[in-house]
Protein backbone atom coordinates (compact mmCIF):
# COMPACT_ATOMS: atom_id res chain seq x y z
CA UNK A 1 0.00 0.00 0.00
CA UNK A 2 2.85 2.41 0.81
CA UNK A 3 4.51 1.69 -2.54
CA UNK A 4 1.23 2.34 -4.34
CA UNK A 5 0.94 5.67 -2.53
CA UNK A 6 4.53 6.51 -3.37
CA UNK A 7 3.96 5.73 -7.05
CA UNK A 8 0.89 7.98 -7.09
CA UNK A 9 2.92 10.86 -5.58
CA UNK A 10 5.80 10.34 -8.02
CA UNK A 11 3.33 10.23 -10.90
CA UNK A 12 1.87 13.57 -9.82
CA UNK A 13 5.32 15.17 -9.50
CA UNK A 14 6.69 13.83 -12.79
CA UNK A 15 3.47 14.79 -14.60
CA UNK A 16 4.53 18.40 -14.05
CA UNK A 17 8.16 17.84 -15.12
CA UNK A 18 7.51 19.30 -18.59
CA UNK A 19 5.96 22.57 -19.71
CA UNK A 20 2.25 23.01 -18.94
CA UNK A 21 0.01 23.21 -21.98
CA UNK A 22 -1.69 26.44 -20.90
CA UNK A 23 -2.57 28.57 -17.92
CA UNK A 24 0.65 30.44 -17.15
CA UNK A 25 3.55 32.50 -18.43
CA UNK A 26 5.64 29.34 -18.90
CA UNK A 27 2.99 27.41 -20.88
CA UNK A 28 3.73 25.75 -24.22
CA UNK A 29 0.59 27.06 -25.96
CA UNK A 30 0.73 30.84 -26.14
CA UNK A 31 -2.35 31.33 -28.33
CA UNK A 32 -4.82 29.24 -30.35
CA UNK A 33 -6.87 30.28 -33.37
CA UNK A 34 -9.53 28.10 -35.01
CA UNK A 35 -10.89 29.06 -38.43
CA UNK A 36 -9.70 32.63 -37.91
CA UNK A 37 -11.24 33.00 -34.43
CA UNK A 38 -9.20 33.25 -31.23
CA UNK A 39 -10.13 30.55 -28.72
CA UNK A 40 -8.86 29.51 -25.30
CA UNK A 41 -6.30 26.76 -25.72
CA UNK A 42 -7.76 25.02 -22.66
CA UNK A 43 -11.02 24.55 -24.63
CA UNK A 44 -9.16 22.54 -27.28
CA UNK A 45 -6.20 20.76 -25.69
CA UNK A 46 -5.69 18.28 -22.88
CA UNK A 47 -2.50 16.85 -21.39
CA UNK A 48 -1.89 13.20 -22.28
CA UNK A 49 0.94 10.67 -21.88
CA UNK A 50 3.05 9.67 -24.88
CA UNK A 51 6.09 7.44 -25.28
CA UNK A 52 8.24 10.56 -24.67
CA UNK A 53 6.33 11.88 -21.65
CA UNK A 54 3.55 14.44 -21.43
CA UNK A 55 2.12 16.19 -24.51
CA UNK A 56 -0.70 18.59 -25.41
CA UNK A 57 -3.36 16.73 -27.41
CA UNK A 58 -6.22 17.83 -29.66
CA UNK A 59 -9.29 15.59 -30.22
CA UNK A 60 -7.75 12.82 -28.10
CA UNK A 61 -10.03 10.05 -26.82
CA UNK A 62 -9.19 7.93 -23.79
CA UNK A 63 -9.01 4.28 -24.98
CA UNK A 64 -7.72 2.82 -21.70
CA UNK A 65 -9.58 0.23 -19.68
CA UNK A 66 -10.27 1.01 -16.03
CA UNK A 67 -7.08 0.81 -13.95
CA UNK A 68 -5.12 2.65 -11.28
CA UNK A 69 -3.00 4.20 -14.05
CA UNK A 70 -6.11 5.45 -15.88
CA UNK A 71 -7.43 7.01 -12.66
CA UNK A 72 -4.12 8.82 -12.06
CA UNK A 73 -4.16 10.24 -15.60
CA UNK A 74 -7.77 11.43 -15.23
CA UNK A 75 -6.99 12.96 -11.84
CA UNK A 76 -4.10 14.98 -13.27
CA UNK A 77 -6.07 16.03 -16.34
CA UNK A 78 -8.90 17.45 -14.25
CA UNK A 79 -12.60 17.55 -15.09
CA UNK A 80 -12.57 20.13 -17.92
CA UNK A 81 -14.03 18.97 -21.25
CA UNK A 82 -12.58 19.99 -24.59
CA UNK A 83 -14.18 20.92 -27.90
CA UNK A 84 -13.92 18.37 -30.71
CA UNK A 85 -12.45 20.08 -33.77
CA UNK A 86 -13.90 18.80 -37.04
CA UNK A 87 -12.00 18.72 -40.29
CA UNK A 88 -12.64 21.39 -42.91
CA UNK A 89 -11.07 22.13 -46.26
CA UNK A 90 -8.81 25.13 -46.75
CA UNK A 91 -6.03 26.82 -44.83
CA UNK A 92 -8.40 29.50 -43.53
CA UNK A 93 -10.47 26.77 -41.81
CA UNK A 94 -7.52 25.25 -39.99
CA UNK A 95 -5.94 25.54 -36.57
CA UNK A 96 -3.21 28.11 -35.95
CA UNK A 97 -1.00 27.87 -32.87
CA UNK A 98 1.69 30.05 -31.32
CA UNK A 99 4.11 27.92 -29.30
CA UNK A 100 6.96 28.70 -26.92
CA UNK A 101 9.57 26.20 -25.71
CA UNK A 102 10.91 28.66 -23.10
CA UNK A 103 14.33 27.21 -23.87
CA UNK A 104 16.00 30.29 -22.35
CA UNK A 105 14.63 29.47 -18.89
CA UNK A 106 13.51 25.81 -18.90
CA UNK A 107 15.72 22.74 -19.35
CA UNK A 108 14.63 19.72 -21.37
CA UNK A 109 12.24 17.36 -19.62
CA UNK A 110 14.11 14.22 -20.72
CA UNK A 111 17.77 13.33 -21.07
CA UNK A 112 17.34 11.94 -24.61
CA UNK A 113 16.05 15.20 -26.08
CA UNK A 114 19.26 16.53 -27.58
CA UNK A 115 17.95 19.40 -29.68
CA UNK A 116 15.54 22.29 -29.27
CA UNK A 117 12.48 21.51 -31.38
CA UNK A 118 8.74 20.95 -31.19
CA UNK A 119 7.47 17.41 -31.78
CA UNK A 120 4.16 16.98 -33.60
CA UNK A 121 2.22 13.74 -33.98
CA UNK A 122 -0.87 13.18 -36.15
CA UNK A 123 -2.88 10.01 -35.55
CA UNK A 124 -6.27 8.51 -34.73
CA UNK A 125 -8.09 9.79 -31.59
CA UNK A 126 -7.89 6.36 -29.89
CA UNK A 127 -4.25 5.82 -30.82
CA UNK A 128 -1.46 6.05 -28.26
CA UNK A 129 0.91 8.81 -29.53
CA UNK A 130 4.19 7.18 -30.59
CA UNK A 131 6.22 10.38 -30.75
CA UNK A 132 9.63 8.73 -31.12
CA UNK A 133 8.66 6.76 -34.21
CA UNK A 134 6.16 9.02 -35.95
CA UNK A 135 6.71 12.50 -34.50
CA UNK A 136 7.61 15.38 -36.85
CA UNK A 137 10.21 17.91 -35.65
CA UNK A 138 9.46 21.63 -36.10
CA UNK A 139 12.12 24.28 -35.70
CA UNK A 140 11.36 27.08 -33.18
CA UNK A 141 11.33 30.68 -34.37
CA UNK A 142 9.72 29.86 -37.72
CA UNK A 143 6.26 29.51 -39.23
CA UNK A 144 5.26 25.99 -40.26
CA UNK A 145 2.29 24.64 -42.21
CA UNK A 146 1.06 21.04 -41.95
CA UNK A 147 -1.32 19.83 -44.67
CA UNK A 148 -3.48 16.77 -44.00
CA UNK A 149 -5.23 14.49 -46.47
CA UNK A 150 -6.74 11.00 -46.32
CA UNK A 151 -7.98 8.18 -48.51
CA UNK A 152 -11.07 6.24 -47.37
CA UNK A 153 -11.22 2.64 -48.50
CA UNK A 154 -14.41 0.62 -47.96
CA UNK A 155 -15.71 -2.78 -48.99
CA UNK A 156 -18.88 -4.78 -48.41
CA UNK A 157 -19.21 -7.59 -45.86
CA UNK A 158 -15.65 -7.24 -44.57
CA UNK A 159 -16.67 -7.95 -40.98
CA UNK A 160 -18.02 -11.37 -41.98
CA UNK A 161 -14.49 -12.43 -42.92
CA UNK A 162 -12.39 -13.99 -40.15
CA UNK A 163 -9.58 -11.68 -38.84
CA UNK A 164 -6.97 -14.26 -39.85
CA UNK A 165 -8.20 -14.07 -43.44
CA UNK A 166 -8.59 -10.30 -43.72
CA UNK A 167 -5.32 -9.76 -41.80
CA UNK A 168 -6.63 -6.89 -39.66
CA UNK A 169 -8.84 -6.10 -36.65
CA UNK A 170 -11.73 -3.70 -36.15
CA UNK A 171 -11.48 -1.36 -33.15
CA UNK A 172 -13.79 -3.60 -31.08
CA UNK A 173 -11.63 -6.68 -31.75
CA UNK A 174 -8.11 -7.64 -30.74
CA UNK A 175 -8.78 -8.30 -27.02
CA UNK A 176 -6.11 -5.97 -25.63
CA UNK A 177 -5.47 -5.86 -21.87
CA UNK A 178 -4.85 -2.11 -21.56
CA UNK A 179 -7.17 -0.63 -24.19
CA UNK A 180 -10.89 -0.68 -24.92
CA UNK A 181 -10.26 0.09 -28.61
CA UNK A 182 -7.85 -1.81 -30.82
CA UNK A 183 -5.35 0.02 -33.01
CA UNK A 184 -2.14 -1.34 -34.46
CA UNK A 185 0.01 1.11 -32.47
CA UNK A 186 -1.86 0.32 -29.22
CA UNK A 187 -1.22 -3.38 -29.82
CA UNK A 188 2.49 -2.79 -30.50
CA UNK A 189 2.85 -0.63 -27.41
CA UNK A 190 1.09 -3.14 -25.16
CA UNK A 191 3.27 -5.99 -26.43
CA UNK A 192 6.41 -3.88 -25.93
CA UNK A 193 5.42 -2.94 -22.38
CA UNK A 194 4.77 -6.56 -21.46
CA UNK A 195 8.13 -7.66 -22.87
CA UNK A 196 9.93 -4.85 -21.01
CA UNK A 197 8.18 -5.68 -17.75
CA UNK A 198 8.99 -9.35 -18.14
CA UNK A 199 12.67 -8.72 -18.92
CA UNK A 200 13.50 -5.75 -16.68
CA UNK A 201 10.80 -5.93 -14.00
CA UNK A 202 10.22 -2.22 -14.60
CA UNK A 203 8.67 0.14 -17.18
CA UNK A 204 8.66 3.97 -17.55
CA UNK A 205 6.32 5.72 -15.15
CA UNK A 206 4.28 7.47 -17.85
CA UNK A 207 3.28 4.29 -19.74
CA UNK A 208 0.28 2.05 -18.90
CA UNK A 209 1.24 -0.33 -16.11
CA UNK A 210 1.24 -4.13 -16.45
CA UNK A 211 1.11 -4.79 -12.73
CA UNK A 212 2.69 -3.58 -9.51
CA UNK A 213 5.86 -5.56 -10.17
CA UNK A 214 7.88 -2.38 -10.62
CA UNK A 215 6.74 -1.20 -7.17
CA UNK A 216 8.04 -4.22 -5.26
Amino acid sequence: ANMRTLYAHLFQILWESTLPCFGGNDSLLVSCELAGTNINCSDLFSRVPTDKGMCCALNAEDPLKDSEYKKLVEQMQGQSETIKVRSAAGQESGLSLTLDLHSNTVSFGTHDQRHSAFSVFVGAPQEFPMMREHGVQLEPGREHFIDLSADLVTTNNLRDIEPSARDCFFTDEGDLDFYESYTFSNCRLECGIKKAEDKYNCIPWHLPQVSCTQLK
